[in-house]
């Protein structure tokens, strides 16, 4: 008999042993916390507890009503917020949609609204009663299941999604730091919705079934809520490192100063080839000579004419990566200084997720990647390249990146194993090939990447200070910004610095 009288199609949550392993499970471990007679007997009592009615007002402006039952996590600030980019992004009706994690089913209802087929699951049984109950109750056939991302312990991929492909995932992400438990003031079922309590990480073990093939069509897209107490920080590069494109498409900040995100994880640029060449002229040439989509990349072992900035040459390493990619193609191209160091600040970030210390590298503007070595101090490891080219009315914008991984013994660079990196030249492509799609590419459902001045600006900021004192013209100069070009605004000039040529580091 379901607890408040409540006609839940479905109630398998019932007797303490159950209440028992459910602990167990869900917190990814067997037994290793104390979880006696007691603790399930005050959970039986929270499941006792009067049910709550809650009117949800979705995105386009239609009321809901849903009866909450305790321990089910209610529609709230987070639930709306991925609620509206599912809403903006228009998917067509009948899209095969998943969504993780459930709570009470407003959001799998909305997206039942649009026509879309509905698989749902969450990990508390009273929510995928609730969830079953909603849809039912407005006219929705719907797969609800029990169980979600988690340990093998908790269920295999078939128990709570079905082992197959959708075109859209959402998940709400359980984003509580653990700490909160060590309160008591959860108990076993809202610590699984509301507290990552997995040692890896779930959204990082959601990220291996995505890059396995599990969960996604290739042309799919997922939507996750992660939050700056949770994994925020390090989400986008975690999905960069398996392969997988990242990019936060929405986010609203609370008055603690939590930031919430709405990130779109997917496969990158799926339709367009990665070539791999043992020797060429120069990575960039071969792209800009193929008649190629937005995505293609080439990287080669060896460049006899690569370059660099102002036509530079880039130095051949004993191990590195040398590639190109097609990003625009059209009659129009939309360029400037800011794209190079949105890829120098992204390829920072990725750099900064492999390494021990995240202080041993910066971005030096406008184009370089810096290493701080062991032995030498700041040395450069990296850099990126745009070129532009225009035959007739065709244009084509493509993207150079070399960052090195193993040097030769009398080189003047750094390189990755200096600070601890040790992949391959192909793992490293794949990374990077899905940090530029992130940045670049245009996905069905997708919004676009937003220019983010500040955190740009910060990260020139914490590398001049890595690198030393800066100087323009050879007198002290005081950087406050970047204007939305990416040129640098120093508070003794009066316009933009748009030559790095004009500017000296001390420590380099």
């Amino acid at each position: 008999m379901c607890p408040n009288g409540l006609k839940w199609p479905i109630w398998s949550f019932c007797n303490t042993n159950r209440l028992i392993k459910y602990h167990f499970l869900v917190n990814g471990m067997e037994g290793d916390k104390p979880f006696g007679e007691g603790h399930a007997e005050a959970e039986i009592h929270r499941t006792a507890q009067p049910s709550t009615v809650v009117h949800w007002a979705a995105p386009n402006g239609r009321v809901f009503k849903t009866i909450v039952p305790p321990t089910v996590y209610p529609p709230r600030e987070d639930t709306s917020l991925l609620a509206s980019v599912f809403n903006n992004a228009r998917f067509h009706a009948g899209a095969d949609v998943l969504e993780i994690g459930c709570g009470s089913g407003v959001l799998s209802l909305y997206a039942a609204t649009f026509g879309c087929k509905i698989t749902a699951c969450d990990v508390n049984p009273l929510a995928v009663a609730s969830t079953r109950a909603l849809l039912q109750n407005h006219g929705y056939a719907a797969s609800v299941l029990e169980g979600g991302p988690g340990p093998a312990i908790d269920g295999g991929l078939d128990q709570w999604a079905g082992d197959r492909l959708y075109d859209v995932v959402l998940w709400n992400t359980p984003y509580l730091s653990s700490s909160v438990l060590d309160q008591g003031a959860l108990g076993p079922m809202e610590e699984a919705a509301l507290t990552d309590t997995d040692r890896e990480g779930l959204v990082f073990r959601f990220y291996d079934l995505l890059s396995q093939g599990r969960l996604l069509h290739s042309h799919g897209v997922s939507f996750l809520t992660v939050s700056s107490e949770g994994c925020l920080e390090s989400a986008e590069a975690g999905a960069w490192h398996r392969g997988l494109a990242a990019r936060r498409i929405k986010q609203t900040v609370f008055e603690n100063g939590e930031e919430l995100s709405v990130l779109a994880v997917w496969h990158p640029y799926t339709s367009a080839p990665l070539v791999e060449l043992k020797s060429t002229t120069s990575t960039n040439d071969e792209v800009l000579q193929m008649s190629s989509k937005p995505g293609t990349s080439v990287r080669a072992l060896h460049q006899t004419m690569g370059r660099g900035r102002r036509g530079n040459n880039w130095m051949n390493q004993t191990e590195g990566l040398m590639a190109s990619w097609q990003i625009q193609s059209g009659s129009k191209l939309f360029h400037n200084t800011m794209d190079q160091l949105r890829v120098g600040r992204s390829l920072v970030r990725y750099i900064r997720h492999l390494i021990p210390v995240a202080d041993d590298v910066c971005l030096k503007w406008p184009n370089d990647v810096y290493l701080n070595t062991p032995e030498n101090g700041p040395k450069k490891a990296g850099g990126v390249l745009f070129e532009a080219v225009s035959r007739g009315a065709r244009h084509q914008l493509v993207l150079g990146i070399g960052l090195n991984l193993l040097n030769d013994e009398d080189t003047a660079f750094a390189s990755l194993d200096m600070v601890g990196v040790r992949r391959s030249v192909s793992e490293l492509h794949n990374s990077v090939h899905a940090m530029v799609a992130s940045l670049f590419e245009a996905v069905g459902g997708v919004a676009e990447s937003v220019v983010d001045i500040e955190a740009v600006s910060r990260e020139v900021d914490q590398g001049m200070r890595s690198l030393g004192g800066q100087f323009y013209r050879e007198k002290s100069a005081s950087f406050i910004g970047l204007d939305s070009a990416g040129n640098m605004l120093f508070s003794e000039q009066e316009k933009p610095v748009v030559d790095p040529d004009e500017l000296r580091w001390s420590n380099i």
